[in-house]
């Protein structure tokens, strides 16, 4: 079977959405992947000229101003797997990192999921400790209005982002209430339907502070991490 890697185009938005509603129950507008497709660095996997795998990534940058790309999703049709096609998106995906000079490469796995995990230590990423949960909050529909600033409290790094299924907000460092607080209203003023935050599992008083914001835990998950010099072929 021939198997090929490239670039995705907003044709393939059909296809992609098929492969996402079949691996994780997902359900993206047309329209929005269409355009999401070709605005970062994402591709396909083609065998005998039909999309069967695709992974999606971007840049961002830390509150340390370190550039970060983010493996953010990958996922192979049912019937394509055991082919190699996930490993050679991941591959892909390394070089498309290494060519934008990022610091590291890093993807968000949860932790029941093993074979991403194992194609991302054959490529050469380490795991991360502790365990981590991922809390996240959809806004649709509702607006929120930013509150009065809270100079005392710590500031949070709010990362915008546009991923393949959604835009939205990702919180990091030092959580506040002032800092959930302005990623709620800058989602809202910005059109954008999510914002998560990745937290230690042992983290009591954040967990409480998420889940008093209406935050809910979408499940464990692991920092894997790789530096652009330290990819395995």
């Amino acid at each position: 079977m021939s198997v090929t890697i490239r670039r995705a185009e907003a044709a393939d938005a059909a296809a992609v959405a098929e492969i996402a509603q079949e691996a994780f129950g997902d359900s993206i507008d047309l329209d929005y992947l269409a355009k999401a497709l070709e605005a970062g660095s994402n591709f396909v996997a083609l065998a005998d000229g039909r999309a069967q795998g695709f992974a999606g990534g971007f840049v961002t940058v830390s509150g340390a101003g370190g550039r970060r790309f983010e493996l953010d999703l990958l996922a192979v049709a049912a019937a394509a797997r055991g082919m190699g096609l996930g490993t050679r998106l991941v591959q892909r995906s390394v070089e498309a990192a290494s060519a934008q000079k990022v610091d590291v490469i890093r993807a968000l796995v949860a932790t029941g999921n093993l074979a991403m995990q194992r194609i991302l230590g054959a490529a050469g990423f380490q795991r991360d400790e502790p365990a981590r949960q991922l809390y996240a909050r959809d806004l649709y529909e509702e607006r929120v209005l930013p509150g009065p600033p809270k100079p005392s409290e710590p500031a949070a790094h709010l990362v915008a982002v546009d991923t393949l299924s959604y835009r939205g907000i990702w919180l990091e460092g030092q959580l506040s209430q002032a800092a959930i607080d302005e990623a709620l209203a800058r989602a809202s003023q910005t059109d954008r339907s999510r914002v998560g935050a990745v937290i230690r599992r042992s983290a009591r008083g954040e967990v409480k502070l998420l889940r008093a914001n209406d935050f809910s835990c979408v499940g464990d998950y692991d920092w894997w991490t790789l530096k652009p010099g330290n990819a395995r072929s």
